[in-house]
């Protein structure tokens, strides 16, 4: 990772890194401290990878079964910067990590956060040559020399028209369960305003473990929210296992009444500030795939641009009229004709007020928003 950088964002330097006295063997053992929320920084202490799922089993009773590597690239994205591994795999939202990165090992002079169990004090991690790898491949089913774990998994974007927000990795593999598994399910490392998680037992990831055998009839439930109303899409970034065969993945969108096949193309939607817990499900079943176009008040988005533009989106339904009015009733504006499910009001010579919008679809169905302009 020390080396990572795409010249396609901005281009970076290698460095040479020299150390000198005697290399780290045997056991070692580093102290913990609860302060800082728990989090503590450490770092692979030998001049070998380690077998990151080696590292968890030895430290079960002292910490959360998660590690966060700090990620930001140059003037990417800050509301996210750390990468999120388990035995599970990686999530980040910086380009070419998650697929650099697929194996389950941690290279040499590798820095990582751990969190220190809940009421766990004093605690200490312990680094031992057991867990030591000298593997020079990055597998995606790697655990050691004798034995191999099944993994399938799906990593999701949750981005806006300029940069990924958040990823989600939901996977099927061995050990996993449809509750809370230690070294299997992951955090982020810090609450962001705009995010895509799963959820296991009313508590937000951004990784999630589900059990083996598949069965095509999980549905996921998924947790977004957004600090800003503008589009965002729900795309996938890469599968493995057997999600690189014919088997489908939809979105379901239960506000807009739409099941949507990701594998053939990302979801594009609008939503209003917030956090909404019930909004989007993954599905695998194409039985399913049906479309019933919901057209409410929760359905239709309206939202101030940057340059004064008034957005306004009604899901699936095709608007035909929009009327604006301020609070008194007057109407400033009248828009017909529009036959689409997304149109724009400019030029508005209004400022600092509540706005009344009222949008009418071609079978007549008819709903009225408030905006703050």
């Amino acid at each position: 990772f020390a080396d990572y950088a795409p010249t396609a964002i901005v281009p970076g330097v290698k460095f040479l890194g020299e150390f000198t006295g005697t290399p780290n063997n045997g056991t070692i053992t580093q102290p913990l401290d609860i302060i800082r929320n728990g989090y503590n920084l450490t770092g692979n202490p030998y001049p070998s990878k380690i077998d990151l799922e080696s590292f968890f089993d030895a430290n079960q009773s002292n910490i959360v079964g998660t590690v966060w590597l700090f990620r930001k690239i140059n003037v990417l994205n800050v509301e996210n910067a750390y990468a999120i591994m388990n035995k599970t795999g990686i999530t980040s939202i910086q380009p070419g990590i998650t697929s650099m990165y697929t194996g389950s090992v941690l290279n040499t002079g590798q820095g990582f956060f751990v969190k220190t169990n809940t009421g766990q004090s004093p605690a200490n991690i312990t680094f031992t040559n057991a867990m030591r790898s000298a593997t020079t491949v990055l597998h995606s089913y790697y655990r050691n020399t004798n034995t191999t774990i099944e993994k399938s998994r799906i990593w999701l974007n949750l981005a806006t028209a300029s940069e990924i927000k958040a990823q989600l990795l939901v996977g099927y593999l061995d050990g996993a369960t449809l509750g809370f598994d230690y070294g299997i399910e992951g955090k982020n490392f810090a609450d962001t305003p705009t995010n895509l998680s799963s959820v296991v037992e009313n508590v937000d990831y951004a990784i999630q473990g589900r059990p083996l055998p598949f069965d095509a009839n999980d549905v996921v439930a998924l947790n977004f929210k957004t600090a800003v109303a503008v589009s965002h899409t729900i795309a996938i970034d890469h599968v493995d296992g057997l999600f690189l065969t014919n088997q489908p993945i939809y979105l379901r969108d239960n506000l807009m009444g739409v099941v949507h096949n990701l594998k053939e193309t990302a979801y594009t939607f609008t939503s209003a500030v917030g956090t909404f817990s019930s909004r989007f499900e993954l599905l695998y079943q194409s039985a399913l795939a049906t479309t019933n176009p919901i057209f409410n008040e929760n359905s239709v988005v309206v939202y101030k641009q940057q340059n004064g533009t008034l957005q306004i989106t009604s899901g699936t339904s095709k608007m035909e009229s929009i009327e604006l009015y301020d609070i008194s009733g007057r109407l400033i504006i009248s828009k017909t004709g529009i036959n689409a499910t997304s149109s724009t009001l400019s030029s508005l010579a209004i400022a600092n007020q509540v706005l009344i919008v009222k949008i009418k679809t071609a079978d007549n169905g008819t709903v009225t928003k408030k905006v703050i302009y």
